[in-house]
């Protein structure tokens, strides 16, 4: 017969490693779960960074030829502005990024994806815009083409996607993402004290700076 001490020992040793398992089960999830966690945020951070460095080289860079234009304003030099306006119309990083990880994309505020989205659908709108408006326009109407293109690209498109960026985007993470030299852009959208201005308000860097603009967007 077993005595009474001896089956109390054996009854907490039992209950012991039955705590000591549960325990070790649970941590091990909660570890698991963790790490999942951590390589899910990883991965929102990730697309979100990939996605607003996309939107800050397109609104840069249609900055930067609205100035040359402004600054230009050469009917000649139709086909370069619009060609130019045109290469920055491409929404693959939409299509290639964020419809491809939907999962990920859709951790996102709501704001985020909707300004996200309005961006890539203007984008896909532009492409489909024919030259001959603006060709016709100006044969028809006697209006020039290059500042009937100019109030376009601002009212149509500079500020359309001016606007969803302010309603949508996290000011900090533009401005961090942001090359230094065009942060300005940046902060502009969310201060207007920050406008920047035509080149040709500025006579002492009016010519090194219209080279580096015609440079960099090869016109």
């Amino acid at each position: 017969m077993v005595d009474s001490g001896t089956l109390i020992i054996a009854v907490f040793t039992l209950a012991g490693g039955l705590a000591g398992f549960v325990l070790g089960a649970f941590l091990t999830d909660w570890l698991s779960k963790r790490r999942e966690r951590r390589e899910n945020e990883r991965k929102v951070s990730g697309l979100r960074k990939l996605l607003y460095e996309d939107i800050i080289m397109i609104y840069v860079e249609l900055k930067d030829i609205l100035i040359v234009i402004e600054t230009e304003r050469i009917t000649s030099k139709f086909d370069e502005y619009y060609n130019a306006i045109i290469g920055l119309q491409d929404s693959d990083w939409y299509k290639k990024d964020a419809r491809k990880q939907p999962f990920i994309f859709m951790q996102f505020s709501d704001r985020e994806r909707r300004a996200i989205r309005k961006i890539a659908s203007l984008q896909e709108g532009v492409v489909g815009i024919s030259r001959h408006k603006y060709i016709r326009k100006q044969v028809e109407e006697g209006e020039d083409g290059v500042e009937t293109l100019r109030k376009d690209l601002k009212e149509k498109i500079i500020d359309y996607i001016r606007e969803q960026i302010k309603r949508g985007l996290d000011k900090e993470l533009l401005l961090e993402l942001c090359p230094d030299e065009n942060k300005d852009y940046i902060r502009s959208i969310f201060d207007e004290a920050h406008e920047t201005s035509p080149i040709g308000e500025q006579e002492n860097e009016e010519k090194p700076e219209k080279k580096r603009l015609l440079k960099r967007i090869k016109l």
